[in-house]
């Protein structure tokens, strides 16, 4: 990368994988972490093994948001507002510096897939939890809405009806 010789900015930000850190580093490339207690990942294992470039199963789904907040424990929460008619848990992730306290602060939620075939719907709010919770620590406006709301992301409200229609699709 770089810089035209009269720009007046003092730097970038860029978001790297692990290895792309290393290869920067060894190559002099001067940086440094804008969250540094925070885990510098942006490939998980989960991602390697479920890419961004098709729809996630609902077990992949429950997988991912348990993972994102195990590693984002301090601004996150799972937890499952109960099953659907074929008994899968109804996942919703919270994102806020202060996850499961009711606190006073304005609470905003994202609800996807009511209907079998919305599937975008579930893999953007998947994006968007990975999105906010990687974000926290390097971003000032993804810093304000967590610290100043309790934001509620459900990425599918009907499981049952996506796993159907997924499945018909694939057999045809």
């Amino acid at each position: 990368l770089q810089r035209p010789s009269n720009s007046s900015l003092e730097g970038f930000t860029l978001e790297v994988t692990d290895t792309q850190w290393r290869r920067l580093s060894s190559k002099g490339v001067r940086a440094r972490r804008l969250a540094p207690d925070a885990p510098a990942v942006v490939e998980t294992p989960l991602e390697e093994t479920s890419p961004w470039s098709r729809y996630h199963s609902h077990e992949e789904i429950g997988a991912m948001l348990h993972n994102l907040s195990a590693t984002y424990g301090s601004i996150s929460r799972v937890f499952s507002i109960g099953a659907s008619v074929e008994g899968r848990d109804l996942w919703v992730i919270e994102l806020s510096s202060n996850p499961g306290k009711s606190d006073g602060k304005p609470e905003f939620k994202y609800v996807a897939n009511m209907h079998a075939d919305e599937t975008v719907g579930r893999e953007l709010l998947l994006r968007l939890a990975f999105h906010m919770c990687r974000s926290y620590g390097a971003d000032p406006l993804i810093a304000a809405l967590i610290d100043s709301t309790h934001i509620f992301l459900m990425p599918t409200m009907n499981p049952d009806g996506f796993e159907r229609a997924h499945k018909i699709r694939e057999n045809a």
